[in-house]
């Protein structure tokens, strides 16, 4: 029996919220030496993380030094620590990756234990194997990071079926969504989730994955068992479930794991409320009322000092007074007392009106019509969009979306490359202006800001706002 520690999405250096990112900073490093003490008193084999350890590809000097000196004393243990890249940590552009990413600052020389698994960058530094390494027990452990677009392109490149050694227990640790698996924590709706059938089809034995920052328990699909440890702290508003890290015995013989779920304990409690009057009009007194509600059932939920973000979404009833942002403030400060009270975020009023708000699609909605062509058509045409305009921001789209999955086109934090940037505002500047010689109307502009990608609608929305007076003649701008 061989035993590992599986954690990801550490992100140490959280800078949000700016406030009491000093104390968030110290938080985080507090959790990522509770997981190094578990792994020491359960005397696991290795540590495997998921990657996102680090949340920039140049993280703080005193996250690197911490960081060191805790794989220091997993060393001093004689305890392994496979590590993988996340998308905070290092673009997959090839060209940027060789100016290296975080796992470097702590791959040091004369530390044996560290082992910074990644294909492309193993194939650079001409490693002894490329994308995998193996281990006591009779154990290969095979590396995937973030490669956004490229991940299942990248997978079929490195990890090839029939050289597989069936004979081993094999892992694929991978920082991405998996279809089916655990895309329905997708934020971003331009990723493409790798292929669970790709993956289910290398006959793999063991699937742990970083990216979604929730847990998802183990899962077996045919013969592979898919997991993920999530996050071990909130990382950001809006995380659900348990933190911790998983405990998994494997016995390489029989082709067996076991699983144990160990909880990690932080000092503060961070989470959000949204008070939703659904399409029924109701009254300011309801909306404070469902307020004081949560607050006492948040009290009553954890004993830590709570970080907060609230948020309200609804009709008002005719002639009902609004909601008010400092008044709100003062209430909530007042029902949680400054001892339980350690931080208190946005208060949004901002969804709230006499008029019902504009729909919001949940995320599996909104990717179904995204990723077909027909539908965004259709979609745009039954918002009342005429089909010239339709057809164009169905282009807006996929030109965006392109631009975003080819990594020759992204800087190392993920954004896009400025010359690729002015192309495409270029781009969609030109279109707008060629079908409106005047205005764009809002809800046209509206359609436009929901059809392209969350970074995509920066560019159109920047784009648009120039047709706001008659049109001047531009020419066409060069295609990527």
């Amino acid at each position: 029996m061989t035993k590992f520690l599986f954690t990801g999405d550490m992100h140490l250096d959280p800078d949000t919220p700016t406030t009491i990112a000093r104390k968030r900073q110290e938080e985080f490093r507090k959790v990522f030496k509770q997981i190094i003490d578990i792994a020491i008193e359960q005397h696991v084999y290795g540590v495997c993380h998921a990657g996102d350890l680090f949340n920039s590809s140049s993280p703080a000097p005193m996250d690197v030094k911490f960081v060191i000196e805790q794989l220091q004393r997993l060393a001093a243990s004689n305890i392994q620590f496979f590590y993988i890249r996340g998308n905070h940590e290092g673009t997959a552009n090839l060209t940027e990756l060789f100016r290296g990413w975080a796992g470097e600052y702590v791959d040091i020389p004369g530390f044996t234990n560290v082992q910074l698994i990644d294909p492309r960058f193993d194939e650079a530094r001409k490693a002894r194997t490329i994308g995998y390494r193996d281990v006591s027990g009779n154990i290969r452990i095979y590396g995937l990071g973030y490669f956004h677009g490229e991940t299942g392109a990248v997978m079929n490149k490195y990890i090839d079926m029939e050289k597989i050694d069936q004979d081993k227990y094999n892992i694929l640790l991978i920082h991405a969504y998996i279809l089916g698996v655990n895309d329905s924590h997708m934020i971003n709706v331009s990723e493409k989730p790798v292929s669970s059938s790709d993956i289910i089809g290398l006959n793999l034995d063991l699937v742990a994955f970083g990216h979604s920052h929730s847990k998802v328990e183990p899962k077996k699909i045919d013969n592979t068992i898919f997991f993920g440890p999530g996050s071990p702290i909130d990382w950001r508003f809006g995380h659900s479930g348990s933190h911790g890290v998983y405990i998994v015995d494997i016995d390489a013989g029989n082709k067996t794991a076991s699983f144990e779920w160990k909880d990690i304990d932080t000092d503060y409690f961070m989470t959000s409320i949204m008070i939703d009057g659904k399409d029924e009009p109701r009254p300011k007194s309801w909306y404070e009322g469902e307020l004081s509600h949560n607050l006492t059932d948040l009290l009553q939920e954890t004993t830590k000092p709570i970080i907060l973000r609230v948020a309200f979404k609804g009709i008002y009833t005719p002639g009902s007074p609004e909601l008010e942002g400092i008044a709100l403030r003062n209430f909530i400060e007042e029902k949680i007392t400054s001892k339980r009270l350690f931080f208190l975020d946005n208060v949004s009023t901002k969804y709230v009106g006499y008029k019902a708000p504009k729909e919001v699609m949940d995320i599996q909605k909104i990717r179904e019509i995204v990723l077909d062509e027909d539908r965004i058509l259709k979609f745009l045409k039954d918002s009342g969009v005429d089909e010239g305009l339709a057809k164009k921001l169905k282009n807006i789209y996929i030109d965006v979306n392109q631009a975003f999955d080819d990594p020759k086109n992204l800087t190392r934090t993920g954004n896009l490359d400025g010359k690729v940037d002015k192309v495409l505002t270029d781009r969609i500047q030109t279109q707008i202006s060629n079908h409106y010689s005047t205005i764009v109307t809002e809800k046209d502009l509206a359609a436009i800001n929901f059809t392209v990608t969350d970074k995509g609608k920066a560019l159109a929305s920047r784009a648009t706002k120039k047709t706001t007076k008659p049109a001047k003649k531009i020419g066409q701008s060069t295609l990527l």
